[in-house]
């Protein structure tokens, strides 16, 4: 009896299954209109690639904007909890953003791993760090990248990709709110003047009150408050000409570096006791402009660049509630970049890319370091005195600086670089048996980078005397004045084999060289 029932039980639920069609699933029998449920639609041109960036023979990780929003991804290190082998490390300020793919990566001197947005380079890592706002994609391409991108993507490439008011039109408004006093508003409308015309706006705000707590004078230690906004004008000039215009401002304002010294021998990290200031104030503006002539055999791309950076950082670089040195430096950046690409466009087998690329970014930097009176003690006059006590005969030293007992030494840099490169990628695919291709690339890369420093001691001052007896005060000036230059030439090869045994599953081979260029740490 009981089997019986079970097999009846069995049937039925067979006979359910058979009756329920693949057209049926989601839909609404009540209602005449059908509804479906469907997958996020990605788009993924690129005006560079020789490869459909799905079957790309690389290690690739695609964000789109539904999983941005859904992860509450507002800036770029956040995404370092979502993409494999991408570290961002936050070490203090916006200031200080370095990218790593893969272990590969550089806090200072250079960039090892590239930023662009919307086609653009970022060519400082001091701009990395900025409000991710209507994103239509993020691209985040693992190991050497020099064929399209250049030297300087030894480790990989980050793209970004905003959203066209051409393809999104409406208006998004969000607020959010949160502990310690954080709080966030974004606005952004997109329209069509008219059927070839579109203009987008966006803006933020964004402010927190700061986690650590400096409890030399019981202020919080890393208060934050940024700012900034985006203009975009998409012109469809003819139905094969395209051009867009792009400007962003972006606005920060913290307090940084809430450091604490570390103890070795204990592990354990002292509570954050700051006397001097420690901040960053950043102004950041880009303009560029993209333009595109797409026919039924190739696609003709331009992107013109313009970039101006202007920072102060404060830092107090002792660390403690002593007097010790702080660093005061500021930097004003002004960069240019010019890319122009073309590329295939059919359905052949064959598909080419050629392009040229040229960029000068100028970098002035002024840092003074000041030694303050504990400083004066501890460090300077602990030197003299450590040299007297090996020389007992020698005069006795005592270091001594300004009206205020510091002594500046003031440091101005110019660090001017540009270059220039030329490229080339060919893929063939169904090479001997569909499903086979190879892609090569190879490219021209020259960089030259430059520094003018001038640099001079004129505070500091010597009091002489001998068993006892003052022999004099002596001023110690120093004036350092130079300039030196470095020249890079490379050569950037690439090959790939991919292997696609179905439409979803392919096996890839890739050698590449990645190449960081020199630079100069001032």
């Amino acid at each position: 009896m009981k089997q019986r029932y079970l097999s009846v039980l069995i049937a039925g639920a067979f006979f359910c299954l058979q009756t329920v069609s693949a057209d049926e699933v989601n839909v609404n029998k009540n209602d005449t209109i059908k509804t479906y449920n469907i997958d996020e639609v990605i788009v993924t041109s690129s005006t560079k690639e020789t490869n459909d960036l799905r079957l790309l023979p690389g290690s690739v990780s695609i964000l789109s904007p539904q999983a941005i929003s859904g992860r509450q991804i507002d800036a770029l290190k956040d995404i370092s909890a979502y993409v494999p082998n991408l570290c961002i490390p936050d070490y203090g300020s916006k200031m200080a953003s370095a990218i790593y793919i893969r272990g590969v990566g550089a806090r200072s001197s250079g960039q090892s791993v590239g930023l662009y947005v919307d086609n653009v380079p970022y060519l400082d890592k001091s701009t990395f760090d900025f409000e991710l706002n209507d994103i239509q994609r993020m691209e985040i391409l693992r190991g050497p990248q020099g064929t399209l991108y250049g030297c300087n993507a030894m480790g990989g490439i980050v793209n970004i990709y905003t959203l066209s008011p051409l393809d999104y039109q409406g208006t998004k408004v969000s607020l959010s709110g949160g502990n310690y006093g954080a709080f966030k508003a974004k606005a952004s409308h997109f329209s069509k003047l008219s059927d070839n015309l579109g203009i987008s706006l966006s803006g933020y705000y964004d402010r927190n009150d700061g986690f650590f707590v400096n409890e030399y004078n019981d202020t919080r230690a890393d208060k934050e408050e940024s700012a900034g906004g985006r203009f975009k004008l998409d012109w469809l000039i003819r139905p094969n000409l395209k051009a867009q215009y792009t400007f962003n401002y972006d606005y920060v304002n913290q307090r940084a570096f809430p450091y604490g010294q570390y103890d070795k021998a204990t592990g354990t990290v002292a509570p954050i006791r700051i006397n001097d200031p420690s901040s960053y104030l950043r102004n950041m503006l880009n303009n560029s402009l993209y333009l595109e002539w797409k026919t039924d055999k190739f696609l003709l791309s331009s992107i013109t660049a313009y970039q101006y950076l202007k920072d102060d950082m404060k830092m107090d670089q002792d660390y403690t509630e002593k007097s010790i040195f702080t660093l005061r430096q500021k930097q004003k950046q002004y960069a240019w970049s010019e890319e122009v690409a073309i590329r295939s466009n059919d359905r052949k087998n064959y598909q080419w890319s050629f392009g040229a690329y040229g960029f000068y970014n100028s970098l002035n930097t002024d840092g003074p370091v000041i030694f303050k009176e504990d400083g004066l003690k501890e460090i300077l006059q602990d030197a003299f005195d450590k040299m007297m006590e090996d020389n007992p005969k020698a005069p006795q030293l005592t270091v001594a600086g300004d009206d205020k007992n510091q002594i500046y030494f003031p440091g101005y840099f110019k660090t001017p670089t540009y270059g220039f490169a030329a490229f080339h990628q060919s893929t063939y695919n169904n090479l001997f048996t569909e499903g086979l291709s190879i892609t090569a690339g190879i490219r021209l890369d020259y960089e030259k980078a430059k520094l003018n420093y001038d640099s001079a001691v004129d505070s500091m001052k010597i009091a002489v005397s001998m068993f006892g007896r003052p022999m004099g005060v002596f001023p110690m000036e120093a004036h350092l004045k130079d300039e030196t230059s470095q020249d890079f030439l490379q050569v950037l090869p690439k090959v790939s084999l991919r292997y696609q045994c179905s439409p979803g599953t392919f096996t890839y081979v890739s050698v590449a060289k990645g190449y960081k260029t020199g630079g100069y740490n001032v």
